[in-house]
């Protein structure tokens, strides 16, 4: 039986970790945390996977969805870390205002 590996070149090549991501890592699952650790409504975990920032949170109704960890507005980070933002996800940078289930629901002004 003989073994054999990958050539020395691929581990310090810019142009084959691009091919890698997009026909192998971006089309597979990522663990992101388990489903323990987001137990209750408003839960969160975020992650940074190939300079996207992302995260996971436990809804209202009991599901977990995942998201761009950015506000549509002007890109501002969202959640930080982990934790609960109870019923609304807040940007810091305009106050828009987000239920866990992705819905954008306030911006302020609006109705003036």
């Amino acid at each position: 039986m003989s073994t054999q590996t990958l050539p020395a070149w691929i581990y310090q090549s810019e142009e084959f970790l691009q091919l890698e991501r997009a026909h192998f890592l971006e089309n597979a699952w990522t663990l992101v945390c388990h489903v323990s650790d987001i137990p209750n409504p408003g839960d969160y975990q975020t992650i940074t996977l190939y300079d996207e920032p992302l995260f996971v949170i436990r809804t209202d109704s009991g599901g977990i969805q995942g998201f761009y960890n950015l506000c549509r507005h002007r890109a501002a980070r969202l959640l930080d870390g982990a934790g609960n933002c109870g019923s609304r996800i807040l940007c810091p940078y305009h106050a828009w205002g987000y239920e866990p289930s992705g819905e954008l629901t306030w911006v302020p002004f609006e109705d003036q």
